[in-house]
Protein backbone atom coordinates (compact mmCIF):
# COMPACT_ATOMS: atom_id res chain seq x y z
CA UNK A 1 0.00 0.00 0.00
CA UNK A 2 1.28 3.64 -0.48
CA UNK A 3 2.58 5.52 2.16
CA UNK A 4 -0.23 7.47 3.62
CA UNK A 5 0.13 9.80 6.83
CA UNK A 6 -2.97 10.36 8.76
CA UNK A 7 -3.14 13.41 11.03
CA UNK A 8 -5.33 13.19 14.30
CA UNK A 9 -7.13 16.03 15.71
CA UNK A 10 -5.87 16.99 18.81
CA UNK A 11 -6.37 14.66 21.69
CA UNK A 12 -5.76 13.67 25.00
CA UNK A 13 -3.00 11.34 25.49
CA UNK A 14 -2.94 8.26 27.82
CA UNK A 15 -0.29 6.31 29.11
CA UNK A 16 2.40 8.29 26.61
CA UNK A 17 5.99 6.54 25.76
CA UNK A 18 6.72 9.11 23.02
CA UNK A 19 10.34 10.61 24.40
CA UNK A 20 11.60 7.09 25.53
CA UNK A 21 11.27 3.92 24.12
CA UNK A 22 9.48 1.06 26.29
CA UNK A 23 11.25 -1.87 26.63
CA UNK A 24 9.28 -3.69 29.47
CA UNK A 25 7.91 -6.21 26.78
CA UNK A 26 9.72 -5.36 24.28
CA UNK A 27 13.13 -5.85 23.31
CA UNK A 28 13.77 -3.26 20.50
CA UNK A 29 12.00 -0.46 22.50
CA UNK A 30 8.78 0.92 21.20
CA UNK A 31 7.11 4.42 21.33
CA UNK A 32 3.23 3.73 22.15
CA UNK A 33 0.78 6.00 23.90
CA UNK A 34 -3.63 5.76 23.27
CA UNK A 35 -4.80 8.94 22.11
CA UNK A 36 -8.62 9.34 23.42
CA UNK A 37 -10.92 11.03 21.28
CA UNK A 38 -14.56 11.82 22.27
CA UNK A 39 -17.45 10.58 20.32
CA UNK A 40 -20.04 12.61 18.61
CA UNK A 41 -17.38 15.43 17.90
CA UNK A 42 -17.41 16.18 14.10
CA UNK A 43 -13.67 16.42 13.56
CA UNK A 44 -13.10 13.53 15.47
CA UNK A 45 -15.84 11.49 13.94
CA UNK A 46 -13.96 12.26 10.53
CA UNK A 47 -11.13 11.01 11.55
CA UNK A 48 -12.41 7.52 13.16
CA UNK A 49 -14.12 7.12 9.70
CA UNK A 50 -10.93 7.33 7.96
CA UNK A 51 -9.10 4.74 10.26
CA UNK A 52 -11.60 2.28 10.18
CA UNK A 53 -11.88 3.05 6.42
CA UNK A 54 -8.71 2.13 6.02
CA UNK A 55 -8.78 -0.90 8.02
CA UNK A 56 -12.03 -2.15 6.44
CA UNK A 57 -9.93 -2.09 3.05
CA UNK A 58 -7.04 -3.52 4.45
CA UNK A 59 -9.28 -6.29 6.24
CA UNK A 60 -11.27 -7.13 2.92
CA UNK A 61 -8.25 -7.43 0.47
CA UNK A 62 -6.12 -9.90 3.13
CA UNK A 63 -9.50 -11.78 3.33
CA UNK A 64 -9.87 -11.81 -0.68
CA UNK A 65 -5.87 -13.18 -1.24
CA UNK A 66 -6.76 -15.72 1.49
CA UNK A 67 -9.69 -17.13 -0.21
CA UNK A 68 -11.88 -17.39 3.19
CA UNK A 69 -12.31 -14.97 6.75
CA UNK A 70 -9.31 -14.34 8.77
CA UNK A 71 -8.41 -15.82 11.89
CA UNK A 72 -7.86 -12.90 13.75
CA UNK A 73 -7.69 -9.18 12.66
CA UNK A 74 -6.09 -6.13 14.62
CA UNK A 75 -7.31 -2.76 14.80
CA UNK A 76 -6.04 0.61 16.27
CA UNK A 77 -9.78 1.84 17.36
CA UNK A 78 -11.25 0.89 20.33
CA UNK A 79 -14.03 1.79 22.44
CA UNK A 80 -12.75 3.17 25.91
CA UNK A 81 -13.73 -0.18 28.25
CA UNK A 82 -14.69 2.76 30.86
CA UNK A 83 -16.20 4.98 28.93
CA UNK A 84 -18.84 4.09 25.80
CA UNK A 85 -18.40 7.74 24.99
CA UNK A 86 -14.79 7.68 24.11
CA UNK A 87 -12.55 5.98 21.34
CA UNK A 88 -8.78 5.08 22.78
CA UNK A 89 -6.86 5.09 19.23
CA UNK A 90 -3.70 2.86 19.90
CA UNK A 91 -0.38 3.73 18.30
CA UNK A 92 3.25 2.03 18.28
CA UNK A 93 6.36 2.52 16.27
CA UNK A 94 9.30 0.09 16.92
CA UNK A 95 12.27 1.81 18.24
CA UNK A 96 15.03 0.27 16.25
CA UNK A 97 15.72 -2.95 14.47
CA UNK A 98 17.53 -4.98 11.46
CA UNK A 99 16.78 -5.38 8.11
CA UNK A 100 16.49 -9.41 7.41
CA UNK A 101 17.95 -8.44 3.60
CA UNK A 102 20.88 -6.50 3.98
CA UNK A 103 21.71 -6.92 7.76
CA UNK A 104 21.53 -2.79 8.08
CA UNK A 105 20.27 -2.08 11.70
CA UNK A 106 18.20 0.97 12.21
CA UNK A 107 16.94 3.45 14.31
CA UNK A 108 13.88 5.60 14.51
CA UNK A 109 11.76 8.04 17.16
CA UNK A 110 8.80 10.32 16.56
CA UNK A 111 9.59 14.17 15.86
CA UNK A 112 7.18 15.95 18.92
CA UNK A 113 7.35 19.81 18.12
CA UNK A 114 5.68 22.78 20.08
CA UNK A 115 2.83 23.48 18.67
CA UNK A 116 2.88 27.57 19.09
CA UNK A 117 6.39 27.22 17.88
CA UNK A 118 6.60 24.47 15.27
CA UNK A 119 9.82 24.77 14.34
CA UNK A 120 10.84 23.82 18.29
CA UNK A 121 11.44 20.46 19.29
CA UNK A 122 9.55 19.92 22.69
CA UNK A 123 12.06 18.54 25.34
CA UNK A 124 9.32 18.58 28.51
CA UNK A 125 8.33 14.89 29.70
CA UNK A 126 4.67 14.28 28.31
CA UNK A 127 1.96 12.62 30.31
CA UNK A 128 -1.15 11.63 30.71
CA UNK A 129 -4.01 14.28 30.06
CA UNK A 130 -1.87 16.00 27.39
CA UNK A 131 -3.36 17.33 24.17
CA UNK A 132 -1.22 16.49 21.58
CA UNK A 133 -2.24 16.08 17.79
CA UNK A 134 -0.84 12.99 15.80
CA UNK A 135 0.64 12.20 11.89
CA UNK A 136 0.82 8.96 12.14
CA UNK A 137 2.21 6.40 9.19
CA UNK A 138 0.08 3.01 9.07
CA UNK A 139 1.97 0.00 8.97
CA UNK A 140 -0.80 -2.74 7.37
CA UNK A 141 0.64 -6.43 7.94
CA UNK A 142 -1.04 -9.71 7.15
CA UNK A 143 0.50 -13.05 8.18
CA UNK A 144 -0.72 -16.13 6.38
CA UNK A 145 1.05 -18.92 7.64
CA UNK A 146 0.36 -18.18 11.31
CA UNK A 147 -3.26 -17.97 12.62
CA UNK A 148 -4.52 -15.94 8.87
CA UNK A 149 -3.93 -12.89 11.16
CA UNK A 150 -3.35 -9.51 9.45
CA UNK A 151 -4.06 -6.07 11.03
CA UNK A 152 -2.99 -2.36 11.32
CA UNK A 153 -0.57 -0.61 13.45
CA UNK A 154 -0.12 3.02 13.43
CA UNK A 155 3.49 4.25 14.05
CA UNK A 156 3.35 8.05 16.07
CA UNK A 157 5.54 9.88 13.24
CA UNK A 158 5.32 13.63 14.44
CA UNK A 159 3.98 14.76 17.60
CA UNK A 160 2.51 18.71 18.14
CA UNK A 161 1.85 19.18 22.18
CA UNK A 162 -0.66 21.54 22.59
CA UNK A 163 -1.21 21.38 26.53
CA UNK A 164 1.58 19.52 28.32
CA UNK A 165 0.72 17.32 32.02
CA UNK A 166 3.85 16.22 33.42
CA UNK A 167 3.95 12.16 34.36
CA UNK A 168 4.38 13.48 37.87
CA UNK A 169 0.45 15.26 37.79
CA UNK A 170 -2.11 12.63 38.77
CA UNK A 171 -5.01 13.20 37.09
CA UNK A 172 -8.39 10.86 37.02
CA UNK A 173 -10.46 9.71 33.75
CA UNK A 174 -13.35 12.66 34.36
CA UNK A 175 -10.61 15.33 34.60
CA UNK A 176 -8.49 14.02 31.71
CA UNK A 177 -11.84 13.87 29.52
CA UNK A 178 -14.13 15.95 31.02
CA UNK A 179 -11.82 19.74 30.04
CA UNK A 180 -13.47 22.93 29.77
CA UNK A 181 -12.34 26.19 27.61
CA UNK A 182 -13.84 29.62 27.05
CA UNK A 183 -10.98 30.72 24.15
CA UNK A 184 -10.25 29.52 20.67
CA UNK A 185 -7.28 28.72 19.21
CA UNK A 186 -7.55 25.37 19.12
CA UNK A 187 -9.87 22.64 19.60
CA UNK A 188 -9.90 19.15 21.01
CA UNK A 189 -12.93 16.85 21.68
CA UNK A 190 -15.46 19.37 20.52
CA UNK A 191 -14.18 21.94 23.46
CA UNK A 192 -11.68 25.14 22.31
CA UNK A 193 -8.89 26.10 24.36
CA UNK A 194 -6.83 29.13 23.52
CA UNK A 195 -3.00 28.82 22.58
CA UNK A 196 -1.18 31.55 24.65
CA UNK A 197 1.15 32.61 26.66
CA UNK A 198 -1.52 33.32 29.36
CA UNK A 199 -3.17 30.02 28.99
CA UNK A 200 -0.86 27.85 30.98
CA UNK A 201 -3.08 25.83 33.49
CA UNK A 202 -0.43 23.20 33.53
CA UNK A 203 2.94 23.15 35.07
CA UNK A 204 4.54 23.91 31.49
CA UNK A 205 5.28 27.47 30.17
CA UNK A 206 5.07 27.14 26.09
Amino acid sequence: MAVINLVSPVGIARWPRLQEPDYRFHEQGEYNVILQITKGWDEGDAYIEKLNKLCNDWQAKCSADLGGELGEFTTPVRTNKDNDDVWDVHMKMTARGTEKATGREWEQRPMILNAKRPDTEWSDLIGTGSHIRIAASPYCWFNKSKGKRAGVKLQPKNIFVYKCVSPELKQSAAEMLGLSGTETSYVVNGESYKLSEEDTPTDQDF
